[in-house]
């Protein structure tokens, strides 16, 4: 007789199937198991056999059996940490199910996954504590296409190595980038900063960007005299006239001499505003 073996993981609940009328087949990824698939007995019917700890959004410890030929069978599931902050925004919840599925896909072979593991965690608490979802959902895919290998390399350039240049260009054919200098050309072009920027997104650090007194860092856009659009660009001294440490930047009407926020009233009908 082959007897079972036990295993047990961090994991975060990827998706739930009902199987017959009281049994779920659960999917978790795992830190130390990877994509995990698991029978969980009366999960479905009786909420007394895990205490209702089967939740999405929520970091658990598990625990199962291994049977070779068959499914492994959920033991045990226990809230280590719970992240409920996502389900008070939509944008949350559709981003976290994203890093989710992501994860889930990308990862798809047994064995530990500790690093991409810790994304998914630092991803989940990030837009659990109310930073901008969209802006973690893509740092953390940057990070999990670096992790498994699908992301472009960004060291440098490919052609000729090149870490410091003033631009490069991304070419989908090179998968990664090249500097100006080197053939061929074409490709979208990125300057240093969005270059250093991506590199620390692969790498999950904060971005060695210098920035100075002219670096350009807003734009506005203003019809100004000639009805037509235009850019107006600020850099970081300009902007930083206007903030402070302490307190929000103050909020400046367009055309203080009316008081009026907003354009004219002849350029709001010139445009068809109301």
């Amino acid at each position: 007789m082959i007897r079972p073996t036990f295993h047990s993981s961090p994991a975060f609940l990827v998706r739930a199937i009902d199987l017959g009328e009281a049994d779920r087949r659960l999917t978790f990824f795992t830190r130390d198991a990877g994509v995990l698939v698991t029978v969980g007995k009366s999960a479905w019917r009786s909420r007394k056999r895990f205490g209702g700890a089967l939740q999405r959004y929520v970091l658990l410890d598990i625990a199962w059996t291994e049977r070779p030929g068959r499914m492994a069978v959920l033991s045990s599931a226990s809230v280590n940490r719970s992240f409920w902050g996502i389900v008070e925004d939509w944008e949350r919840v559709r981003h976290a199910d994203h890093l989710l599925e992501i994860a889930s896909e990308l990862f798809p072979q047994a064995g530990p996954k500790p690093r991409a593991f810790e994304v998914l965690l630092r991803g989940m608490r990030s837009i659990a504590d109310g930073e901008p979802p969209e802006e973690n959902a893509r740092r953390a895919e940057a990070e999990f296409l670096a992790i498994g290998g699908w992301g472009p390399d960004l060291s440098g350039c490919r052609k000729c190595g090149e870490k410091e240049g003033r631009s490069y260009r991304f070419l989908d054919s090179e998968g990664g980038v090249l500097c100006d200098a080197c053939p061929p050309g074409g490709g979208v072009p990125l300057s240093l900063g969005a270059v250093k920027t991506w590199r620390a997104q692969q790498s999950g650090s904060t971005p060695d960007v210098q920035v100075t007194p002219d670096t350009e860092c807003n734009i506005i856009y203003s019809s100004g005299t000639t009805g037509l659009p235009k850019g107006i660009v600020h850099t970081a001294s300009v902007a930083g006239q206007t903030k402070s440490e302490t307190s929000p930047p103050p909020r400046l009407p367009a055309f203080p001499a009316s008081g009026q926020v907003g354009p004219p009233p002849a350029d709001r009908e010139k445009f068809g505003l109301r």
